[in-house]
């Protein structure tokens, strides 16, 4: 990897696991993007801490984060550039594995090849 990379696999895993802890399961949250029941302004403070932690540029670097895993609205569709799959991928297994989210973020996933004409990465089969 050859930028310096400051949302690792260990700051994600922090990151849910103390979300978890804080705030509970995003079942348990009143909307898609804050926690509600009287805590989101601890919700900020929070995020505020962690891109503090992480060396992230803003509270909304780490928003950006939360948001490539929390479950979609039903009849919603999301789509990811190439350069934010991974980020979303690594998000989503993150939360996952933290109790975050469950199950229900994983059926409608669609993963697609890259569209005729993009470049591969390095060492990717072509």
């Amino acid at each position: 990897m050859s930028r310096n990379e400051k949302w690792t696999f260990e700051a994600r895993d922090l990151f849910y696991s103390m979300l978890v802890a804080k705030f509970g399961p995003h079942s348990e949250w009143e909307t898609y993007h804050r926690p509600g029941r009287g805590l989101d302004d601890q919700f900020d403070a929070f995020c505020e801490r962690f891109a503090e932690l992480v060396g992230a540029t803003s509270i909304n670097a780490v928003k950006q984060q939360l948001a490539f895993s929390t479950p979609l609205p039903p009849g919603h569709t999301r789509r990811w550039q190439p350069g934010n799959a991974r980020s979303a991928i690594l998000n989503i297994a993150a939360a996952f594995k933290a109790g975050f989210v469950g199950n229900d973020v994983f059926p409608s996933l669609v993963a697609s090849g890259p569209a005729e004409g993009e470049m591969q990465e390095e060492g990717a089969p072509a």
